[in-house]
């Protein structure tokens, strides 16, 4: 009998707002701040998003499409110049967009595991909790303002989340990255 060993997804918030997401054959950073030479790729949400001058760290995913980088399938897909990536790392999907792209069009997405959402304007978050089974992750310059205004005592805060496929919440929790 062979045993297949599940993989390890980390969500880590790095300096200046941006996200490292680690899996066991890739890494990615959500708007990288500097050069990374250890990522697999960078995720830009908006085709306008500045760009560190010499980022040579991997990939620049910022355009919709479909990718597959280390093992891990990427699907972008764009309104206007926000872009949200519907991503499958490890076996755990995962969600990645700004609040407003993901307000546009929640309801033309499909249900994920985890949802990462990068807070970029303040308006009542409840629409998310439909867009994920297991957590939703805030992060941004705006989201403790929207986790005083709208999830109050709802929210764990923590800087790093880390889980495999089998060990995800059974029940939904709400985490702002700090």
């Amino acid at each position: 009998m062979a045993y297949v060993r599940m993989g390890y997804m980390e969500i880590l918030l790095l300096q200046q707002g941006s996200v490292k997401i680690k899996g066991k054959t890739a890494t990615f950073v959500l708007k990288p701040q500097d050069t990374s030479p250890d990522v697999s790729g960078a995720f830009y949400l908006d085709q306008k998003d500045s760009r560190p001058p010499t980022y040579d760290g991997g990939i620049t995913i910022d355009s919709p499409g479909e990718y597959e980088i280390g093992g891990v399938k990427i699907k972008g897909v764009t309104n206007s110049n926000e872009i949200t990536f519907s991503i499958n790392i490890d076996g755990i999907s995962l969600l990645l967009g700004t609040l407003s792209a993901l307000e546009k069009v929640h309801g033309k997405l499909q249900e994920h595991d985890l949802t990462l959402v990068d807070v970029d304007t303040l308006v009542d978050p409840s629409f998310v909790s439909g867009l994920s089974t297991h957590g939703i992750l805030y992060t941004g310059e705006k989201a403790t303002e929207l986790s005083e205004t709208y999830l109050k005592d709802e929210s764990q805060v923590m800087s790093k989340f880390s889980s495999t496929k089998d060990k995800l919440p059974q029940e939904m929790v709400t985490i702002l990255l700090q």
